[in-house]
């Protein structure tokens, strides 16, 4: 029978830093995804409202999924200096696309846990399938959910990349991560554009990355000046 320290092992192999495993149960009973949705802090990411129950259920992507493995991988470097007249661009968009780059170590970690207990079943997602990879993360003990919606490593920040792979062979749990933030509101604070509308809840509507990645219109002009020279 295949254990959490063989797939904890494959995945430092593979270069990541951290692996955590939950059991899968529903991630979301308090329901902060779909009041997220129904303030349309979504905007026009249709794909999250089409895709929510999946979200809030891992069963519904993979049935019989009985354990959620987490996977952390951390790309934080030093920012140069910026050149008067530049734009600026998020340290996790300096290099190769990290879909691309975990993608394949994220398949072999799979391919290893069905090849060492066939029948199993697994799904693969680096964020663009429907599963709430920072939830699974806190459940996880990778790491706890900031008030600025990230994903939060002690010592590390939220500089890291999150995997997910669920898989139908059940594996021992790891001990949930706690909350850490207390009562500090510097991210709150600190937000340009006002986009943390609420303790963990962010108003895409207003978030820089939102509209420089995923808006495809035009940048309301209330905000572009608040932009501080970000462009991705």
């Amino acid at each position: 029978m295949i254990s959490a320290e063989q797939v904890k092992a494959w995945a430092m192999d593979e270069g990541f830093d951290a692996c955590g495993i939950a059991v899968a149960e529903h991630i979301d009973p308090d329901g902060r995804l779909r009041h997220w949705i129904h303030a349309q802090y979504h905007a026009d990411m249709d794909w999250m409202t089409r895709t929510q129950a999946e979200r809030e259920d891992v069963q519904k992507k993979l049935p019989g999924t009985k354990s959620v493995i987490v996977l952390a991988r951390h790309y934080y470097s030093p920012r140069p200096e910026q050149r008067e007249g530049t734009g600026r661009v998020a340290a996790y968009a300096w290099g190769r696309d990290y879909h691309n780059a975990l993608k394949k170590p994220l398949r072999r970690i799979a391919d290893r846990i069905v090849a060492h207990s066939p029948g199993t079943e697994t799904y693969c997602c680096i964020d663009t399938g429907p599963v709430m990879e920072k939830a699974w993360a806190m459940r996880a003990g990778v790491g706890w959910i900031g008030k600025n919606s990230l994903a939060i490593r002690k010592g590390e920040g939220s500089y890291f990349f999150l995997a997910v792979i669920l898989t139908t062979v059940e594996l021992e749990a790891d001990t949930p991560a706690v909350d850490q933030c207390g009562g500090c509101r510097l991210c709150i604070e600190a937000c340009p554009t006002d986009a943390i509308v609420d303790s963990r809840m962010v108003d895409s509507r207003r978030c820089i990355a939102y509209q420089t990645i995923e808006n495809r219109g035009e940048i309301p002009e209330d905000l572009q000046p608040k932009f501080e020279g970000w462009i991705f």
